[in-house]
């Protein structure tokens, strides 16, 4: 991937809500996608708190850990985070 995308995303959020994307099948949790996208506990979790926020996702907590699954208007961020990363990926 170019390094644009870097710039543009440097908190890396669209990595964050497409790991929840394509882990429908299971409960994401907050450690899940701190390790998933190599940055720490509490810097993701700020960032979960943000999205939910915004309206992007859910959470529900289970005794320790805090489930998290996106909302139609995060699925449909994503969707289109996907598009922008699948341009980028072929720009020269």
């Amino acid at each position: 991937m170019t390094n644009i995308w870097n710039t543009i995303v440097r908190e890396r959020v669209p990595e964050i809500l497409i790991e929840i994307f394509n882990s429908k099948d299971f409960n994401v949790s907050v450690s899940y996608l701190a390790k998933k996208v190599d940055m720490t506990f509490s810097h993701t979790g700020n960032l979960i708190n943000q999205f939910q926020n915004a309206g992007l996702i859910t959470t529900e907590k289970t005794g320790r850990i805090r489930s998290i699954t996106l909302t139609k208007k995060g699925s449909e961020v994503t969707v289109k985070f996907q598009g922008i990363m699948e341009i980028l990926k072929h720009a020269k």
